[in-house]
């Protein structure tokens, strides 16, 4: 990692939560990715002294981020979690009520929080093929494998073409993924891909 750039990711952290509230949700996931590659107590500690304020945020995903994080968190480190014990029994009930259960278990299964890990899977497959089809994103801006090794194989990289491991291959878009990126009514999906939207008055 780069220590110049970790010295002032919680200066930016504060930076975004004061004029884009709406990017916390991937400034807290960044800096769970962090933690896990990391492994390092203080910044662990630094996670949670920052993070836990957002747990009562008014944004239900960014509440519900902060929320998940936490919880994720507490088993990498603890002497950590012993340390915020309370916090954490707090937060394990606060999750099991409601709407919460179903939301959170949604989250907490994800592959984002579950296999990838952002070293381990540091590959063009990953970049190319993984990353879009588990964002859903149209299937003709995925690259496979063969594609990368044929035009990557003889190339000199700093790093993997392929993953070591077949984790992220078991996941599948999530849900509310495939949902939010569903055509939206009125709009023809055509077979090339491309979307054709109905105008009303034209049939006047």
């Amino acid at each position: 990692h780069s220590p110049q750039l970790l010295s002032i990711f919680w200066t930016i952290f504060g930076q975004a939560s004061e004029e884009r509230t709406g990017s916390i949700c991937s400034f807290i996931s960044v800096a769970y990715h962090l933690a896990v590659t990391l492994q390092d107590e203080s910044f662990i500690d630094s996670c949670v002294t920052e993070i836990l304020p957002w747990c009562m945020a008014q944004h239900f995903n960014v509440r519900l981020y902060a929320q998940v994080v936490l919880q994720k968190l507490w088993p990498l480190n603890s002497k950590v979690a012993d340390k915020y014990c309370a916090i954490r029994n707090s937060l394990t009930k606060s999750l099991n009520q409601g709407n919460a259960v179903r939301n959170a278990e949604k989250l907490k299964t994800d592959f984002y929080f579950t296999a990838f890990h952002a070293i381990y899977h540091f590959s063009l497959e990953t970049i190319f093929w993984e990353l879009p089809r588990l964002s859903n994103i149209s299937r003709d801006e995925w690259i496979s494998l063969s594609i990368l090794q044929e035009c990557c194989g003889n190339l000199n990289l700093h790093f993997s073409l392929s993953n070591e491991d077949n984790s992220l291959k078991q996941f599948t878009a999530a849900t509310w993924v495939v949902k939010a990126t569903e055509p939206e009514a009125g709009v023809e999906v055509e077979a090339s891909g491309m979307q054709k939207k109905f105008v009303p008055w034209k049939g006047m």
